[in-house]
Protein backbone atom coordinates (compact mmCIF):
# COMPACT_ATOMS: atom_id res chain seq x y z
CA UNK A 1 0.00 0.00 0.00
CA UNK A 2 3.31 2.11 0.82
CA UNK A 3 4.62 1.51 -2.66
CA UNK A 4 0.73 2.80 -4.25
CA UNK A 5 0.86 6.33 -2.14
CA UNK A 6 4.17 7.03 -2.75
CA UNK A 7 3.88 5.83 -6.94
CA UNK A 8 0.58 8.38 -6.81
CA UNK A 9 3.00 10.81 -4.77
CA UNK A 10 5.69 10.86 -7.24
CA UNK A 11 3.21 11.11 -10.53
CA UNK A 12 1.49 13.95 -8.40
CA UNK A 13 4.73 15.81 -8.11
CA UNK A 14 5.65 14.83 -11.68
CA UNK A 15 2.56 16.46 -13.07
CA UNK A 16 2.98 19.55 -10.79
CA UNK A 17 6.42 19.97 -12.15
CA UNK A 18 5.11 19.70 -15.94
CA UNK A 19 2.04 21.93 -15.39
CA UNK A 20 4.70 24.56 -14.12
CA UNK A 21 6.69 24.30 -17.25
CA UNK A 22 3.83 24.37 -19.18
CA UNK A 23 2.74 27.25 -17.37
CA UNK A 24 6.28 29.24 -17.95
CA UNK A 25 6.45 28.04 -21.63
CA UNK A 26 2.81 29.34 -22.49
CA UNK A 27 3.79 32.59 -20.42
CA UNK A 28 6.91 33.03 -23.17
CA UNK A 29 4.68 32.60 -26.28
CA UNK A 30 2.59 35.09 -25.12
CA UNK A 31 5.40 37.47 -24.88
CA UNK A 32 6.38 36.25 -28.19
CA UNK A 33 2.82 37.14 -29.93
CA UNK A 34 2.48 39.89 -28.13
CA UNK A 35 5.58 41.77 -29.17
CA UNK A 36 5.92 40.34 -32.99
CA UNK A 37 1.87 41.89 -33.20
CA UNK A 38 3.27 45.39 -32.01
CA UNK A 39 5.93 45.11 -34.63
CA UNK A 40 3.33 44.15 -37.33
CA UNK A 41 1.29 47.02 -35.81
CA UNK A 42 3.89 49.77 -35.82
CA UNK A 43 5.10 48.57 -39.04
CA UNK A 44 1.16 49.04 -40.95
CA UNK A 45 0.75 52.38 -38.93
CA UNK A 46 4.21 53.26 -40.65
CA UNK A 47 2.86 52.22 -44.23
CA UNK A 48 -0.54 54.26 -43.49
CA UNK A 49 1.37 57.57 -42.88
CA UNK A 50 3.45 56.99 -45.28
CA UNK A 51 1.12 56.31 -47.74
CA UNK A 52 -1.40 59.15 -46.18
CA UNK A 53 1.47 61.79 -46.87
CA UNK A 54 2.01 60.56 -50.54
CA UNK A 55 -1.51 60.82 -51.41
CA UNK A 56 -2.04 64.58 -49.78
CA UNK A 57 1.32 65.27 -51.88
CA UNK A 58 -0.20 64.01 -54.83
CA UNK A 59 -3.70 66.02 -54.47
CA UNK A 60 -1.70 69.45 -53.32
CA UNK A 61 0.48 68.79 -56.75
CA UNK A 62 -2.58 67.92 -59.12
CA UNK A 63 -5.69 69.24 -57.40
CA UNK A 64 -7.72 69.23 -60.69
CA UNK A 65 -6.90 65.72 -61.65
CA UNK A 66 -7.22 64.93 -58.19
CA UNK A 67 -10.85 66.19 -58.34
CA UNK A 68 -11.99 64.54 -61.53
CA UNK A 69 -10.20 61.12 -60.01
CA UNK A 70 -12.47 61.49 -57.20
CA UNK A 71 -15.51 62.07 -59.62
CA UNK A 72 -14.66 59.25 -61.56
CA UNK A 73 -14.84 56.88 -59.29
CA UNK A 74 -18.11 58.57 -57.31
CA UNK A 75 -20.00 58.12 -60.99
CA UNK A 76 -18.87 54.32 -61.11
CA UNK A 77 -20.06 53.65 -57.59
CA UNK A 78 -23.19 55.34 -57.88
CA UNK A 79 -23.80 53.57 -61.53
CA UNK A 80 -23.38 50.16 -59.85
CA UNK A 81 -24.93 50.79 -56.35
CA UNK A 82 -28.12 52.06 -58.87
CA UNK A 83 -28.10 48.40 -60.83
CA UNK A 84 -29.19 46.90 -57.67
Amino acid sequence: MKAASAHNQHGTDHLVETAGRLKEDVRELTGAVRDASQEVYKAGREKVVQFQKTASKRIADNPIQSVLIAAGFGFVAGFLLRRR
